[in-house]
């Protein structure tokens, strides 16, 4: 966990109010997220040769699903699971109420385009929902997830150099055909406001990469196991190698680790 504030592996992102458009807009950058990813890797060697198209998705998904966690005034557990359409990589994010965002690239089946989204809050329930959309782009999945399960509108653009807004409008705003604007357009309409004072600023949430899986929690997954399930998963070995589905660290469990485990 990154705890130094002055790390160059926290992005700081921020939620402000335009209040003469009636608009919650968010700021941030993805940056320090995909370097800490990286550093994750190399501390746990985790090997991964991804595409330069891989890296864009990772980059947009880990814009859109960071801003929207961000926008909403309540922390959430968030996890992201998409199909990209036409491709044969599957994407992961996570988003936790700490500010930990982890992201995994996966082989898919071009032809099962899906996107999967499951929000939790602290002592509620899971909610899932699924999302309709074509489009090739994390960032644009995001937005439909908002008019599809959200019945709102939203725009998450994203330049070059990782730096992110999004847009919701509140009910009833006067400044939502901002939304309709081009996303250079509307970056610079942004921008502008906040170096004009028009926004208020609400909130300033940190992200860094991480994941919240580790020993214990491995061995707490084997012990909720049906005990013949465990017996079959041990089998005669006296060591497994177990893979965490969300970011993507293995895990060396021996027997013996296990007898003095949790039950």
């Amino acid at each position: 966990m990154v705890t130094d504030a002055s790390s160059p592996l926290l992005a700081p992102w921020r939620r402000w109010l335009w209040p003469e458009r009636d608009l919650i807009v968010v700021t941030g950058t993805t940056r320090p997220v995909l370097r800490g990813r990286e550093a994750y890797h190399r501390e746990h060697a985790i090997v991964s040769s991804e595409s330069d198209e891989s890296r864009r998705l990772v980059e947009r998904l880990v814009a859109g699903a960071g801003a929207a966690a961000v926008s909403l005034p309540v922390r959430e557990s968030w996890g992201w699971t998409l199909t990209v359409p036409g491709s044969a990589l599957g994407l992961f994010c996570g988003v936790e109420p700490d500010g930990r965002v982890c992201v995994r690239v996966r082989e898919a089946s071009p032809l099962r385009a899906a996107a999967v989204v499951q929000r939790q809050r602290a002592g509620g329930p899971l909610v899932q929902s699924h999302v309709e959309s074509t489009s090739t782009d994390p960032a644009r999945i995001v937005e439909h997830y908002f008019a599809q399960a959200e019945q709102t509108r939203a725009r998450v653009a994203v330049d070059d150099g990782g730096d992110v807004v999004l847009v919701r409008p509140l009910p009833d705003a006067r400044g939502a055909d901002l939304l309709d604007r081009p996303d250079e357009d509307l970056r610079e309409a942004v921008h502008r406001a906040r170096a004009n004072d028009r926004l208020e600023r609400l909130e300033d949430v940190l992200l860094y990469y991480g994941c919240r899986c580790n020993d214990e929690m491995v061995l707490e997954m084997i012990a909720s196991l049906p005990d013949r399930q465990r017996r079959e998963v041990w089998g005669d070995e006296r060591e497994l190698e177990i893979e965490c589905p969300r970011c993507g660290r293995r895990y060396r469990i021996r027997r013996e680790d296990w007898s003095a485990g949790p039950r």
